[in-house]
Formats: C-alpha cells, structure tokens, sequence
C-alpha cells in the first residue's frame, strides 16, 4: 500500500472551451465492472481496496509545517476510524469541530479562516474514494432548495440531466446499465416540486437518499458515466491531461478509453481536475474548491486558504457550490465565501 498522498486537483482544465459531442467507442467492461459492485458494500467498507500500489517513493514534499506523507497518514487514520460508521452524507456540524481533528497551527488557521469569512459548517462524506461525486451530487440537488425560483432551477437541473441521454446513446451504452442510476437522480430531483406520484423531496428525504448505500452508490455511478462521457466525447479537449493517475506526475499519458476505464468509471477511483473539469462541464455548474492543507494561498498572502473556481455554468455570475479538499478526501462547505 503507498504511503503518499494522491495529488490535489489543479486548476489547469477549468476554462477550457466547450466542444460538440462526437461518437467514439464503447468500454463496456468499466460499465459492468460498476454494476457487479453496486451490491456489494466492500468497496465502500474496505480503505485498502481503494489505494493502488505503485506510487512515487518519495516522502520529502512538506506543506507548512507538516510534511506530507504525515498528514497523509493523518486523514487516513481519520478515515479508517469512521469507515464503519459515518454516513456515506451526514448532517452539517460546525466547521470549528474540524479544529480537534488537527493540532499543527497552519491547519487550525485555516480553519479559523473559512469560519470567519462565512463558511461556518461542512457537511461530511465517507472517505471512500466516491467523497467528489457524492458531495457533488448532493449539493447538486441542495442548492435546489434555496433557489430564487424553485420551478424553474428545477426545470432547468432535470433538462441538464436529459442532456446526458444523448451523450450515453453517442457512447454505446446499454440502456439498462445506466436507466435506473439516471431516475434514481432525475426523480429526486423532480419530486423538490412534487411528482405524479405524490412523492416529495425535502431536506431530510435528500440526506436519506445519500445515505442509502443503494441510491446514493447509483447516483455516483451515474455521475461517473457523465463524466467519462464527456472526457471521451471531447478527446481534443483532455487527451494531454490523461495521465497515469496511479503515479504523481506521471507524464504517460493513456486513451481515452483507458483513462475512463481506469480512474472514472470504477467506484473508489478518487477524482482529480480531469474529473471535476468534465463533470462541472456536464451539469453546466461553478465550483469552488476549498484547500485545507496547511499551506497559505501563495498568489494571495491574506487568504489563508486557497480556493480552486471551475467556473461551467452559463451564467458566469452564478453562484457556486463550495467544497472543502483535505488531503486524499472532499466534504461539503455550507456558507457563502466573501472575498
């Protein structure tokens, strides 16, 4: 098992330019390699399922005062603990809570930072390896909600996941292997304003729905099946960023395909800028990427905490779903950052 921690997502993929979908081949052996897991709770239960062998030796990169392979070692521990236990969503606590699970000072001051310009809870997600796509699925349907006019960013979230149809019929998939992950969405979704049925999506009934290991692992598959039809519908576009994931740095580059198979498809796969890029492409969404690495933003000494945009929505004003990044592992922000 490597000791070192996955590279954070950079920010090189966020203004690329949009591009028409185009046909390329099918990888229906990611597709089923997903559905064989959906029963089964290892891949979300067992931490060493989801680190690969293989990865850079060296432990000298430092951040602040903590070096990495220590603070690495750090979120796994935390991770390992609550594996059992925490909800893959749970229920929004103060982010002052987070103070108790660092002691280095860079930490904690980033910490203090985030709740002082806003962002006063997080809203924590298992460390399984899904934490990007489940958090981003989740304040996806969220923000919904809180919406200036509820019917309409209804309408216009369910258009955006219609708009994906025509990418998986492009890609080859077979209708069944994605139907039911795409109405499991698509009906939590259009029940905020109350379905056919008489079903309606609260608050509460949206937490439920993540924490159903069923659901929510369908959801997250659905936004995979997304995600790697956009990577390799727009090939131009990603085809110098689809490294090897698997080793820092690493300068092979592999087909699209290959990319997809390997390191967006399968579940546990963590998600890097390549990912997060393409999936903001999808849904057409802004999202800001909170670091709390112990490191100071470099381009700007009064931010104690770097934010990464991915800025995909039409209207580029659009308010953005904020997540926070720890090493190796993402949660929900709840708040609002001021600049």
């Amino acid at each position: 098992m490597s000791n070192i921690p996955p590279p954070a997502p950079k920010a090189k993929l966020a203004d690329l330019p949009d591009t028409s979908l185009e046909d390329d081949a099918n990888f229906d052996r990611g597709v089923q390699q997903i559905l064989r897991t959906f029963d089964d709770d290892s891949a979300s239960t067992n931490p060493a399922a989801l680190l690969d062998d293989g990865a850079l030796e060296d432990t000298s990169t430092t951040f602040g005062e903590t070096n990495a392979q220590d603070m690495y070692e750090r979120n796994l521990a935390l991770f390992n603990e609550s594996i059992v236990d925490r909800p893959l969503v749970d229920m929004v606590i103060p982010i002052s809570e987070l103070r108790d699970e660092y002691k280095k000072p860079k930490f904690i001051e980033q910490i203090d930072w985030l709740e002082e310009h806003g962002f006063h809870s997080i809203r924590r997600t298992r460390g399984d390896g899904d934490c990007f796509y489940r958090s981003f699925g989740f304040a996806f349907v969220e923000r919904l909600f809180h919406a200036v006019d509820t019917h309409e960013a209804v309408r216009r979230a369910i258009e955006v996941l219609d708009a994906t149809l025509p990418m998986f019929n492009a890609m080859a998939f077979d209708a069944i292997s994605y139907e039911d992950s795409y109405n499991i969405f698509k009906e939590l979704i259009r029940d905020i304003v109350g379905g056919d049925d008489g079903k309606i999506t609260t608050e509460d009934s949206l937490v439920k729905t993540f924490q159903d290991l069923y659901d929510s692992n369908s959801i997250v598959y659905y936004l995979r099946l997304a995600t790697a039809a956009q990577i390799q519908l727009a090939p131009d576009d990603y085809a110098p960023f689809l490294t090897n994931q698997d080793i820092p740095n690493s300068e092979e580059t592999l087909e699209p395909q290959d990319f997809n198979a390997r390191f967006v498809i399968p579940l546990g796969k963590e998600a890097d800028d390549v990912q997060i890029s393409a999936l903001c492409r999808v849904f057409q969404m802004n999202v800001d990427i909170a670091y709390v690495d112990g490191r100071e933003d470099i381009r700007d000494n009064a931010h104690k905490v770097r934010f990464v945009p991915f800025r995909s929505d039409i209207d580029e004003d659009a308010a953005p779903i904020s997540l926070l990044y720890r090493p190796g592992h993402y949660d929900i922000l709840v708040g609002k950052y001021h600049e």
